[in-house]
């Protein structure tokens, strides 16, 4: 029998779940009683404490029916099985050993179960310190067979690993002679219980479901079927973690029938979360894990068991299909309000019945089939339907049809979804005061009937069936919507308007930049002629068209709209509307990349006095405004303030109900970025991970969030050199990007070339950057700055080619390019330094020390520092500058640069692979001075770096390796 551990927070005590003592003194009190009397005390308490009424009912019923009842089928003999959902033990309490069991002492008893005993222990042998749970078989229950089914459990739990299930950590043999394992110690509390204390969302139950599901469905990857799941064996950690506990009868499904046969009989289960295969004896497979998560969110939904009260399991477990388990939203609907409140947590039981309505209904039945060929094949397809549901996408649980799919298509696109439902509504405000209102709200009605059954079939034309192919992309859909809008609203100018504006938006979040300007351009056409140049409409139009020239990199033009827009919002919303909040932050961001950082954050600071003033401190809106104002913040460099702002802001919307998983995602991504730019890329890199679990629970893995995160997150680790692990981001990202048609497609590329040109793969790093370069030519024009970027990174690996005249040729374009629009940029200094690099190689290293040691004065400038990598690169450049040009002077200097940049990376980051190329041109430069002794002593540590970093083979150790031959 197994027993599950829960830490009770307000009682700061541990128990085991249904193991209390309040159970034990109640049953001892009771038992003393005649029937009659026992029942009018359990019928008391049940108005009280129904669910101690009801252990206690089971538990007499157990108790009256003795050991005879083991011989019987167990589906009617399901009643007894309080073992495992009570931990009812009859024999008193083992005292604690005196002495330690292997190197743990053992600190307190958590639970006894059926055949073990778990302890509280801690690490006591000095290693390190560490508290855990230790499992120990109980004295008097080391029986072949226990002992058997003990070592079963220890090697279940030894084959899993995943970050929701409670990991083995240790094993072996008491002094005694009894076997234990000891385990991840989980503080937690288990899900039904911590929806009640938190009253968390839907949205946050079905995450955790979801959670339970990924945990389950690794168990079943490692051919596992966990048997028993229930409220107590998944626990809710304090960071929101889901964790899985308690393999004790679990069933290993490589196991042959004849194994499995001779362990079925008399095996624990907890009969309200069993399946009806269980009950019956049938075989048992992932289906069974699936059933068990099914009546858990059942309960999470509803407050109560999916099955009948007043029926026995055994006519449960044999019920026919055709009785189908009541739908949870019919639940809410029927249940007492304020009874079922205190269930389920959830305040709105008739709002929540409406959102469960349909598919969630649907999906929650399909878990909870009678017949496992029925249900969901596994926890890893219950868990997708759930984020499929959550994402607005169709269920697969549910019969598909054209009107269905057409409709979540269109719930599918939040953006377009909540833009639409504005035009709608704004078409169908006001009140009828009069008979003339009267009818221009039938009027309004009508129209907005017009524009739902317009979308409606928009996406309906989108559908397979009828004849164009494969499921159409987000882009197909929206170009086939902007033609019906202005050929069919052509009589309705007003609406056309509205649902041109958004559609632009909607082109604006896919990066589809030329088409979303040809729709906010028609929109402000028509908004000007119906309302006027000076009108609200007008003004909102605008500023989508700000918000889109920003996005193409047209600085100038997108200022212009802005600057032009600006007073319009101002005097029809106010600067603090939401409408007045969406032109701040285009403002804010063009006036960062005009190269006005100081007038940015100004505006920043000034924002965020005024949502503090008119939302609150602790608003959502200055949330937002704290993270926007930390990138500006960081731009100039200053980290610190910039970090402080980018955590307050992440903890504001963390901690607020407004703020949905999606931005909260964004301000931790800022946060990550900011933790990278100041070199703390561990912290970063866990941001990033966080944010990226939090927008694939929200959105689902294939949204347009997801990749550009994805993006962001592959550079760093290309950065920290997990090359592969970032060439799988940055390649999902592009599977993400490239059916969209995003020009962040080709950053991912451009990113991606940079992974494969720190692995040495030139070749492939060219092909990506060539490809890189030509779709955001296409996407964003060609003097956009990415498209720049892009053919400076082309240069690169043409210089790391050894195509020199090439290279030479691409890096000179990058050079006249930005002397003109960037002089003092990122992009001119990289371009200087590799067009020194080739100067040099072709023997021109007076004209190459020229360029590197502007690129360096341009680094002074852009980090403010002295101890930053690209000086200590430049550095190192302009060493090899003057070693080339020799003499006496030129190698003094040469080791007055050299020295300060290995100094540098030895501090901040002595595995970097640059610090071997650093100290080889140490060795030369000392080779060249006559110093032996410092050349040998830099080039031995060159050598076994670089062949640690590179390998035997590869010519830069052979190199290194021969200059140290000739040192001697």
């Amino acid at each position: 029998m197994s027993t599950d551990l829960l830490l009770d927070k307000r009682a700061s005590t541990w128990v085991a779940p249904g193991g209390e003592p309040e159970w034990l003194r109640w049953f001892d009190e009771l038992a003393e009683l005649a029937a009659e009397e026992r029942a009018a005390r359990l019928a008391e308490l049940a108005r009280t404490q129904p669910e101690l009424a009801a252990r206690l009912a089971r538990l007499f019923a157990a108790d009256a029916e003795g050991p005879e009842g083991l011989s019987r089928p167990v589906a009617e003999r399901a009643p007894v099985f309080v073992a495992s959902a009570f931990v009812a033990d009859a024999e008193p309490e083992t005292p604690l050993p005196a002495d330690r069991i292997g190197p743990y002492q053992l600190l307190a008893l958590l639970g006894r179960g059926g055949m073990g005993e778990v302890f509280l222990a801690e690490r006591a042998d000095g290693a390190f310190e560490q508290r855990v749970a230790l499992k120990l078989i109980k004295r008097g229950m080391d029986s072949e067979e226990i002992v058997r089914r003990f070592h079963r459990e220890r090697q279940i739990l030894a084959r899993l690993e995943h970050p929701g299930i409670a990991r083995l950590l240790d094993g072996g043999t008491a002094p005694d002679g009894r076997p234990y394992f000891v385990l991840e110690l989980v503080e937690g509390e288990p899900i039904p219980s911590y929806c009640r204390r938190v009253k968390v969302s839907l949205e946050e139950r079905l995450r955790l479901i979801i959670a339970a599901c990924e945990a389950v469905d690794a168990a079943h990857r490692s051919l596992v079927v966990h048997r028993d799941l229930k409220p107590s064996n998944l626990l809710v950690t304090a960071e929101g973690q889901v964790k899985l506990l308690d393999f004790g009868i679990a069933k290993l499904l490589a196991e042959t029938p004849e194994e499995w046969s001779t362990q079925h009989v008399g095996t624990p289960l907890t009969p309200a979360y069993a399946a009806p295969e269980q009950l019956l004896g049938e075989p048992v497979t992932m289906a069974t894990d699936v059933y068990a998560l099914g009546v858990i969110l059942y309960e999470l939904l509803t407050g109560r068991s999916p099955h009948p009260t007043g029926r026995s399991l055994a006519t449960l477990a044999r019920q026919d299909a055709s009785e189908p388990t009541e739908r949870p939203s019919a639940v809410l609907r029927e249940a007492d309000p304020k009874a079922a409140d205190d269930e389920a947590g959830i305040p709105d039981r008739r709002r929540l019945a409406r959102r469960v309505q349909g598919d969630l209904d649907t999906v929650v039945l399909a878990a909870l089939h009678r017949d496992p060929a029925r249900r969901y094949r596994s926890a890893a397809d219950f868990g997708t339907d759930l984020q499929r549901f959550l994402a607005g996408r169709t269920v697969r649980a549910r019969p598909d049809s054209a009107l269905y799919r057409a409709r979540k298509l269109v719930l599918r696109h939040k953006l377009a979804a909540a833009a639409m439902s504005a035009a709608v509504l704004s078409l169908v405000a006001g009140v009828a005061m009069s008979q003339r209102e009267a009818r221009i709200a039938t009027a309004q009605a009508q129209r907005a009937e017009r524009v739902k059954e317009l979308l409606l079939s928009i996406f309906h034309e989108a559908a397979p069936e009828k004849g164009q192919g494969p499921e159409l992309t987000a882009r197909q859909i929206l170009a086939v919507g902007s033609r019906r809008v202005e050929k069919e609203l052509a009589q309705e100018p007003e609406v056309q308007a509205e649902l041109l504006d958004a559609l632009a938006q909607i082109d604006l979040s896919l990066g589809l930049y030329d088409a979303g300007s040809e729709a906010g351009r028609a929109s402000l056409a028509g908004r000007r002629r119906l309302f006027g140049a000076g009108s609200a409409e007008a003004a909102l139009s605008l500023t989508t068209l700000a918000e889109i020239e920003a996005n193409r990199g047209h600085l100038d033009q997108a200022w212009r709209l802005a600057e032009r827009t600006r007073p319009l919002l101002a005097r029809h919303f106010g600067r603090e509307s939401k409408e007045g909040l969406r032109l701040a932050s285009i403002r804010l961001f063009l006036l960062g990349q005009r190269g006005e950082p100081d007038k940015a954050l100004a505006l920043g600071r000034e924002m965020i006095a005024r949502t503090r003033s008119r939302y609150g401190p602790r608003s959502v809106e200055t949330g937002r405004w704290l993270y926007e104002t930390a990138a500006i913040l960081g731009d100039l460099s200053r980290f610190d303030e910039a970090q402080r702002a980018a955590q307050e802001g992440l903890a504001i919307l963390e901690a607020s109900p407004r703020a949905s998983p999606l931005e909260v995602s964004f301000a931790r991504r800022m946060l990550a970025e900011l933790l990278a730019t100041a070199g703390r890329r561990e912290e970063a890199a866990a941001q990033y991970a966080a944010a990226l679990a939090q927008q694939r629970a929200a959105v689902g893995p294939d949204h347009l969030e997801v990749a550009q995160t994805q993006i962001k997150y592959g550079f760093l680790l290309s950065e920290m050199r997990r090359y592969a692990e970032a060439e799988r981001a940055l390649r999902d990202a592009i599977r993400i990007l490239e059916p969209l048609g995003h020009y962040d497609a080709g950053t991912a590329r451009r990113y991606l070339g940079f992974c494969l040109m720190s692995e040495e793969r030139y070749a492939e790093a060219e092909q990506e950057l060539v490809a890189a370069e030509r779709f955001l030519r296409q996407k964003v024009g060609e003097d956009h700055p990415l498209v720049w970027a892009a053919r400076l990174s082309e240069g690169w690996a043409r210089l790391r080619l050894g195509r020199l005249e090439e290279a030479e040729r691409t890096l000179s374009q990058v050079v006249e390019h930005d002397e003109h629009h960037d002089p003092e940029g990122n992009e001119i200094r990289s371009a200087l330094k590799y067009l020194g690099e080739v100067e040099r190689r072709r023997g021109h290293a007076g004209q190459a020390l020229a360029l590197h040691r502007r690129a360096r004065e341009i680094e002074l400038k852009l980090f403010g520092t002295a101890a930053h990598l690209g000086v200590a690169t430049s550095d190192y450049q302009i060493a090899l500058d003057l070693l080339a040009l020799g003499g006496r002077e030129n190698l003094i200097a040469a080791r007055r640069g050299i020295d300060p940049a290995i100094a540098f990376l030895r501090q901040s980051d002595p595995g970097h692979p640059r610090l071997d190329e650093f100290l080889v041109a140490s060795g030369r430069i000392a080779l060249a001075a006559g110093d032996r002794t410092r050349a040998r002593q830099d080039l031995t540590e060159a050598v076994a770096r670089l062949r640690e970093h590179r390998g035997e083979s590869h010519a830069a150790t052979h190199e290194a390796a021969a200059l140290l031959r000739r040192a001697g």
